[in-house]
C-alpha cells in the first residue's frame, strides 16, 4: 500500500527534499511514498472508493515524527486502505476546514465521511485497529 504525501504548489524537482513527518520523501526506495497535488485531495479522499487514513502532521512536531514510521508500517500491511500524510503548516486552510487543532491527528475517511479521528501519538495497534486490521 502506498503512503501518499500531500504537497501544494511544488513540482517534481523538489521531490527529494520535501520533509514530512521527519522523513525525506522520494529518496528512500523502500518507502511507499507518493506525491499528491492540491486538486487531487477531494478526488483522492472524499470521492475515494476505498477508505483513506489521513495523517495530519508538521515537520517540527516530535510526536508526528514518532507516528510517521508507525503509519508507514501499517500502510505496508494492507491494501484495503489508502494512506495520506498532510503537513498542516503547508495546508492551513484544509486543516482549518477539518477542524485540526492538535497534531498528530489521524482521520479515517470512508464513503466521503469522517469515520474515525484520533489525536496524539498512537500505538501501532491503535492505528491497525483504526483501519480494521
Amino acid at each position: 500500500m502506498k503512503l501518499l504525501t500531500f504537497v501544494s504548489g511544488m513540482g517534481p524537482a523538489v521531490l527529494g527534499i520535501i520533509v514530512a513527518g521527519g522523513y525525506l520523501l522520494g529518496t528512500d526506495t523502500s518507502s511507499q511514498v507518493e506525491q499528491l497535488s492540491d486538486p487531487a485531495f477531494e478526488e483522492t479522499v472524499v470521492h475515494s472508493k476505498t477508505p483513506v487514513l489521513v495523517d495530519f502532521c508538521a515537520t517540527w512536531c516530535g510526536p508526528c515524527r514518532m507516528l510517521a514510521p508507525i503509519v508507514e508500517d501499517v500502510a505496508r500491511e494492507t491494501d484495503r486502505v489508502r494512506f495520506l500524510r498532510i503537513d498542516v503548516d503547508q495546508h492551513r486552510d484544509l486543516a482549518a476546514q477539518l477542524h485540526i487543532t492538535s497534531i498528530p491527528c489521524l482521520i479515517l475517511f470512508e464513503d466521503g465521511r469522517i469515520r474515525a479521528r484520533k489525536v496524539g501519538l498512537q500505538s501501532k495497534a491503535a492505528v491497525e485497529s483504526m483501519v480494521g486490521l
